[in-house]
């Protein structure tokens, strides 16, 4: 093990980086548990509710939806080509689908035991984020829609703006018997967990320099925008999407250490250089010794 550390001490970190985001994310699902994060998440919601509501909002709710599993199927053949053709051992792939594994045993495990308090409702009112317009639109609108032609959906009726205004300035009460469960998000995490790892094998395997940064910037950005989306149009609540990107992060740094421990290309080794006049040695060693 220690001959180990000394030739990949970076995979160490990335797993102990880890093991900092699992304790992080158990920290703050006691917090949950415990409901002191009810108050500030209650006030967040409210404050959203207060957003303009655009036809923006649309595109942005089919992008969220449209063929969630397939997308997460196409993510991980792409992981997969992608550790292949970069010359990593084949068991990576094992190790990517146990990590997706266990993302989805996180996912179920707390939306089954665990739920959101919220105030009679806000339920309601968060649904008007995400383009309750489009629920009675044909088919055609639906498509024109994902292509982001934002001039063929429809306006969002006045109805749906009044009851997310009216929402964000009731009382927070909360309905201590809600059921609502999605802690965490699972769309968020997975978001989190296959575009970080693009932005690490964009950053380390790029060969134009100048690149590097740049798209390992974008996929990070793409990242954060398909975690906080899930939040952004009433999806889930904010606690559901914080819990999410941590566990999607700690899966993304434990695959990027078995990546690095996974490397068929061993680290180049520092070779000792010959002693200094070699050839002057082994010429004068050659020589006869004098019989004075």
């Amino acid at each position: 093990m220690a001959t180990l550390w000394k030739r990949r001490p970076a995979a160490y970190i990335w797993f102990s980086l880890a093991l900092l985001l699992f304790l992080l994310f158990l920290a703050y699902t006691i917090a949950f548990v415990s409901g002191s994060l009810n108050t500030s998440t209650i006030q967040i919601e409210q404050w959203l509710l207060l957003r303009p509501l655009s036809r923006i909002d649309c595109t942005l709710r089919v992008w969220r939806n449209t063929g969630e599993a397939l997308l997460s199927l196409f993510c991980f053949f792409l992981l997969g080509l992608s550790f292949i053709f970069l010359k990593y051992r084949k068991r990576v792939l094992i190790f990517l689908f146990l990590l997706l594994l266990v993302g989805f045993a996180i996912e179920i495990s707390g939306k089954y035991s665990l739920a959101q308090s919220y105030p009679d409702g806000m339920r309601t009112a968060m649904s008007k984020l995400g383009c309750p317009q489009l629920d009675y639109s044909p088919t055609s609108t639906r498509i024109a829609t994902a292509l982001g032609m934002w001039w063929k959906i429809p306006e969002v009726p006045q109805d749906a703006i009044d009851q997310a205004q009216d929402a964000s300035h009731q009382q927070a009460v909360l309905d201590l018997d809600s059921d609502q469960h999605g802690y965490p998000s699972g769309r968020a995490l997975r978001a989190c967990f296959f575009w970080l790892i693009l932005s690490w094998l964009f950053w380390r395997h790029t060969p134009i320099r100048f690149l590097k940064i740049p798209l390992a910037i974008l996929m990070i950005v793409i990242a954060c925008i398909g975690a906080f989306l899930q939040f952004y149009i009433g999806i889930h609540f904010i606690t559901e999407t914080i819990s999410a990107c941590l566990v999607g992060t700690m899966l993304a740094c434990c695959m990027i250490g078995l990546l690095l421990l996974n490397e068929r290309k061993p680290p180049a080794s520092n070779t000792t250089a010959p002693p200094p006049f070699t050839d002057d040695v082994r010429r004068t060693s050659a020589l006869p010794i004098s019989q004075d």
